[in-house]
């Protein structure tokens, strides 16, 4: 809905998951289950979405701790909006129907922050980035278990995404 009241395109950015060697041996299978991983809840996928819509201006979160310093504090759960990215050079999808489906994660999303009040950028500014208060963000590596729950667990999975999640929406928990 945040693309329609805004006209925009929506891009997605599937996460990038791959088993390891040690998970393959257990089940050969696990790459043709790939597509049901995207569906996972972050908190059983090492933080991480499994598909991300991208927008200029979309409000996001953090999913993690990018930048502990005093003066950016960008930490989980900090909002800022989307300003702009940059797609992977061999980046091959195209907008079908205000919708593409990203091949490649993008090499980096710019995400604009401001002060307490909503509307002022932040004064701190980013060498070789001309916009203050912009922050780049690049897609991170974690590691998840599709079998967690057991004692010994051994389906190991790499996914790459960016740490970001849509911050359209927000519970009295996150609030706090």
């Amino acid at each position: 809905s945040y693309a329609t009241r805004r006209n925009v395109g929506r891009m997605y950015c599937p996460a990038k998951d791959k088993p390891t060697s040690d998970a393959l041996r257990e089940r050969p299978d696990l790459p043709s289950q790939k597509i049901s991983w995207l569906n996972r809840h972050d908190r059983e996928s090492g933080d991480l979405y499994g598909i991300l819509p991208l927008m200029k201006g979309l409000p996001v979160a953090m999913t993690d701790h990018i930048d502990r310093s005093d003066d950016k504090r960008i930490l989980r759960g900090r909002v800022g909006t989307v300003d702009s990215w940059v797609l992977a050079d061999d980046e091959q999808s195209v907008f079908e129907n205000s919708k593409r489906i990203l091949k490649k994660l993008p090499k980096v999303v710019y995400v604009q922050f401001t002060e307490d009040d909503g509307k002022t950028p932040c004064k701190w500014q980013i060498p070789g980035i001309e916009k203050p208060g912009v922050y780049a963000i690049v897609p991170v590596r974690k590691e998840w278990h599709l079998d967690k729950g057991r004692n010994y667990p051994v389906l190991k999975i790499r996914r790459r995404q960016l740490r970001l999640t849509p911050a359209v929406a927000m519970t009295a928990h996150a609030a706090q």
